[in-house]
């Protein structure tokens, strides 16, 4: 039965983002920090997989401990890319930037102080909570309606997707919404072909739109960058024509628009 393979993948998907979550509290560890957050992303795509099932389910309001955790680690993982992306710059280049590589570290530091202070394990208990409202929901459903239901949660997402991106003018906005979108569709077609019989043979399809959403996330690492090397600039009342900075800052816009 379906409902079984949710609540299992409920469970996988939550003694995954608990370890991570812990490597990432304790060790500050850089796959943890990601791996926690991109967990978490997909069982956000579950949950609203789940209220598309049955309205009765309040994604927003059982998701919060969860968003809750990810917003506190949002700040760390950005840095942290920041820091390996200036790393790449520094060794593409052959610069020296150690002023801009100590304020990402100074902003690293803090902002895993923020993270330890607004991330404790008492948060992450919390998140068990949500297993027996999702027992609870899926049993007031049919195995054929809710195939129906999730594939049609899973049309609705892949045709916004296709609307957004068929926009003769992609401006930022517009591709981060596709950003957001191609990750959601990728992780709700992952739950129904693991709690589902369902998608079966959509292999290149997820290959294709996993890369949609790595690439987009690549453009907006380095979207990301220039507003890091602007603070920085300002900060230290530098000017983005001097050099090294005039480099770095003309590499990052090459690398976002390829």
């Amino acid at each position: 039965m379906f409902q079984k393979k949710m609540v299992k993948y409920f469970n996988k998907k939550l003694k995954s983002i608990k370890f991570n979550h812990a490597l990432a509290l304790e060790q500050n560890d850089f796959d943890g920090v990601h791996d926690l957050r991109v967990d978490i992303k997909r069982m956000k795509a579950f949950f609203n997989l789940v209220e598309s099932l049955n309205p009765e389910f309040n994604s927003k309001n059982k998701f919060k401990y969860f968003r809750k955790i990810t917003k506190s680690a949002g700040g760390l993982r950005d840095v942290q890319v920041q820091q390996k992306l200036a790393e790449d710059i520094k060794n593409a280049l052959s610069l020296e930037i150690y002023e801009y590589e100590s304020f990402l570290k100074d902003i690293e530091i803090d902002n895993l102080e923020s993270f330890r202070n607004n991330s404790e394990r008492e948060l992450v208990n919390k998140l068990d909570e949500s297993e027996k409202a999702i027992k609870g929901i899926l049993k007031k459903i049919s195995q054929i309606a809710a195939e129906t239901k999730a594939q049609g949660r899973f049309y609705n997402l892949n045709n916004n997707m296709i609307l957004l991106s068929n926009d003769n003018n992609l401006e930022e906005e517009v591709l981060h919404k596709v950003r957001i979108l191609a990750k959601e569709t990728h992780y709700t077609i992952e739950v129904i072909q693991q709690c589902f019989s369902l998608f079966a043979d959509t292999g290149d399809f997820v290959k294709k739109i996993k890369k949609v959403h790595q690439n987009l996330g690549k453009w907006h690492d380095y979207e990301i960058s220039r507003a890091y090397l602007s603070d920085f600039l300002k900060k230290t009342g530098k000017s983005s024509s001097s050099e090294p900075y005039h480099n770095v800052l003309q590499f990052i816009k090459k690398e976002k628009t390829s």
